[in-house]
């Protein structure tokens, strides 16, 4: 949903979503997550948002989704390659 301020026009749930997710997918590159922690996490920050976002948490939820699993099934990406070693992918 595009979203209209004094620094222009955006899309604040894709922004938000995407962004949520990188810090996740971040956190489980370096190591400060584990992919047993991953489902907990994600519904952690569901949680989050849904409470942030009553009206609009569809459209942050699927750009959200849409990041994280992209970025595990990418396989050139260094997630797709941990969960190969760790028997996930």
């Amino acid at each position: 949903m595009l979203t209209t301020d004094f620094s222009g026009t955006y899309d604040y749930e894709r922004e938000e979503g995407e962004h949520a997710a990188q810090c996740i997918l971040g956190d489980l590159y370096d190591g400060y997550l584990d992919y047993s922690d991953l489902p907990e996490k994600m519904l952690k920050e569901r949680q989050h948002w849904k409470k942030c976002l009553p009206d609009t948490f569809d459209d942050w939820n699927k750009h959200f989704t849409d990041t994280i699993e992209k970025a595990l099934k990418e396989e050139n990406s260094p997630l797709w390659a941990l969960s190969i070693e760790k028997g996930q992918a």
